[in-house]
């Protein structure tokens, strides 16, 4: 669409990428659906290797011709969006009826020794709760699934799970070009309504700095940098089972780049460290990590996470 400089109203006369030609078999005439089936029947009983080099083998013998009916672009993102919620619809249904019901028999020591008053979930289940919630005694756990939450009962309407992409356009143009905003998860979190309750606790952080002294954030820092984490004024922030992709970017920045938030990021090995520190730069910027990894500025710590344990 870009290439050609056209709007997704633009009407395509010829679909030539053979994807798309055999993505609208319905379109084509029914003695080429037949032999599509055919060549699918065939290699029914075949390994995935196999099935693909047959396939690809068939289609030479037996190319499917370009789709010559007028489609407008605005058809084909409509196709591709459907079959998205399908597809989140699917995953629910895996989760909800077939993951859910697996009995869970490992916990981790180092999520029940933490005092945890709110939970920001970029999962889509309530492990938290059923293994955690009731080593917390008396506190009183807030739950926020910022990327929505599967339930058995939902349907491709009411479903609220987010499933995207990043923001990858260039700050000219990601204001403008939006044909294809519904596969963004800022879009989706805004769109299913999933996430914005996390932004009263950031303006709440903020506002608490805001109000402190100098001499007040002075000690503060000086608590932090030292490992003098317990004071009061001191938010925790822990992250566990996340690679800190750049897809959560957003979320992320708002809650590490605070002075009074001090950050702990569980690794599970250390290639995933490597990988979680690659990312992070992505998420806060290369300057940023490393005047908050170390020295009198220090917020962030990386934890190695110790083995589960059996329940």
């Amino acid at each position: 669409m870009k290439k050609e400089d056209a709007s997704e109203s633009t009407i395509v006369r010829e679909i030539s990428v053979p994807f798309f030609a055999e993505y609208f078999l319905e379109d084509l005439s029914s003695r080429e659906q037949e032999r599509e089936i055919e060549g699918l029947k065939q290699c029914e009983n075949m390994s995935v290797d196999e099935q693909s080099e047959f396939m690809e083998e068939y289609r030479k013998q037996h190319p499917i011709r370009p789709l010559k009916a007028e489609i407008r672009y605005k058809d084909l993102i409509m196709r591709l969006q459907t079959d998205l919620n399908k597809l989140i619809c699917a995953l629910e249904i895996y989760l909800t009826d077939f993951l859910d019901k697996i009995e869970i028999t490992k916990h981790s020591k180092d999520i029940t020794k933490l005092d945890i008053d709110y939970v920001l979930s970029f999962n889509y289940t309530d492990t938290y709760q059923k293994l955690y919630e009731k080593e917390c005694k008396d506190i009183n756990v807030e739950f926020d699934y910022i990327h929505g939450k599967a339930d058995i009962n939902s349907t491709i309407e009411t479903n609220n799970m987010v499933l995207g992409i990043d923001e990858n356009l260039p700050e000219d143009r990601k204001s403008k070009d939006i044909d294809f905003i519904a596969f963004k998860k800022y879009y989706q979190r805004i769109h299913k309504q999933t996430g914005c309750k996390y932004k009263d606790l950031v303006d709440q952080i903020r506002e608490e700095w805001d109000n402190e002294t100098e001499e007040s954030r002075a000690e503060i820092r000086k608590c932090i940098s030292r490992g003098k984490i317990e004071n009061s004024k001191i938010h925790r922030l822990y992250i566990f089972g996340h690679s800190l992709d750049v897809t959560d970017k957003d979320v992320f920045r708002d809650l590490i780049l605070n002075d009074n938030v001090y950050t702990t990021i569980f690794y599970y090995n250390k290639d995933v460290m490597g990988q979680q520190i690659a990312n992070l730069v992505k998420v806060i910027g290369q300057d940023e990590l490393i005047n908050r990894t170390g020295g009198s500025t220090k917020t962030i710590s990386f934890e190695a996470q110790q083995d589960m344990m059996p329940i």
